[in-house]
């Protein structure tokens, strides 16, 4: 993460940055990180819509906010410094797709003696499809409904393993940043077994 710039004043700057967007009734320094800054109060708009807005803000600041709930008082946790900005390992995440399904078809592929290997190696391919297809649309899920709510996530990274009854021991896809609040962790969270449970019927 990057540090953020030096500022006289940072708790009046942080507040400052949520005009229209949330208003702060409290400002507390934590005892335990420096120069982390919490705010309580209440939103003025949308906590969704507040959090984009709050998020260009704070990065002109050097901060990144964290919106959290408790006892039904609002909080926004100031955070120093910003996220880094890396791009989707779209290699890595084709070879693990591609050493997946080799290995899935390898352990449910009907072997037989004298048959050309390809043929063997297909023989897998009704098992192995439905295995892959149901765990394609349960980190799918995740990733689409991420991207939708603006979480940075990963593509999915698939696990090989030919020593297992499926052939994978699964997946799964990176948060490269702190759940925004709980209702967009809750939302990313499910899409993922309901996609997989959809196709799975």
């Amino acid at each position: 993460m990057t540090e953020p710039s030096s500022t006289p004043d940072i708790t009046l700057s942080l507040q400052q940055a949520l005009a229209g967007i949330f208003a702060v009734e409290a400002v507390m320094l934590d005892p335990e990180q420096a120069r982390v800054v919490h705010l309580y109060g209440h939103f003025l708009v949308d906590s969704a819509e507040a959090y984009s807005l709050a998020l260009r803000r704070f990065q002109a600041l050097g901060y990144t906010p964290l919106f959290r709930e408790a006892e039904g008082r609002h909080e926004i946790i100031a955070a120093p410094g910003q996220l880094p900005r890396t791009k989707p390992n779209l290699m890595l995440s084709a070879v693990l797709f591609f050493v997946t399904v080799l290995s899935a078809l390898f352990v449910t592929m009907d072997w037989q003696p004298g048959r050309p290997a390809w043929q063997n190696l297909v023989s897998g391919l009704p098992f192995a499809a439905a295995v892959m297809a149901i765990l394609l649309a349960h980190e799918m899920g995740h990733y689409l409904v991420g991207r939708r709510l603006g979480c940075p996530v990963s593509l999915p990274y698939f696990i090989p393993m030919p020593l297992s009854p499926m052939g994978t021991m699964g997946a799964f896809i990176q948060m490269k940043a702190p759940p925004q609040d709980r209702r967009r962790l809750l939302a990313l969270g499910m899409a993922g077994p309901l996609a997989g449970l959809a196709l799975a019927i």
